[in-house]
């Protein structure tokens, strides 16, 4: 069955449309537990029992409990409490280690490299 273009689904089908587009494990009984004790994804009711979920909804959920993509798991805890877009993003990882080309004084004027350093 091909999740992506179904605008609704059940619980089960809600956790494989999950995994299929946004790579993110959820089984149904986990939100099953979500939509008691909160966080989790809006949903709609059909009667007294039955769940579904709207594909805009599981996409805002997921995009919500994603980060944006990170270099190091340091960088996060330096952009902790800026805005996203104040830190821009070159969509290349950079480090001062490298295996193909030593880091020298010629290199570094070419591109400066910025360490930042964690706060705690």
């Amino acid at each position: 069955m091909n999740y992506i273009s179904l605008p609704r689904h059940t619980r089960n089908d809600a956790s494989a449309y999950l995994k299929e587009r946004h790579g993110i494990s959820r089984t149904a009984g986990t939100l099953a537990k979500l939509a008691v004790i909160g966080g989790g994804p809006k949903f709609r009711k059909i009667g007294a029992r039955q769940v579904i979920y709207d594909v805009v909804e599981l996409d805002a959920w997921a995009s919500s409990i994603l980060s944006e993509p990170l270099c190091s798991t340091s960088e996060r805890a330096a952009r902790k409490g800026k805005p996203r877009n104040a830190v821009q993003a070159t969509g290349v990882c950079r480090t001062s280690i490298s295996t193909f080309q030593p880091l020298t004084n010629a290199t570094m004027a070419q591109e400066p490299i910025i360490w930042t350093t964690p706060t705690y």
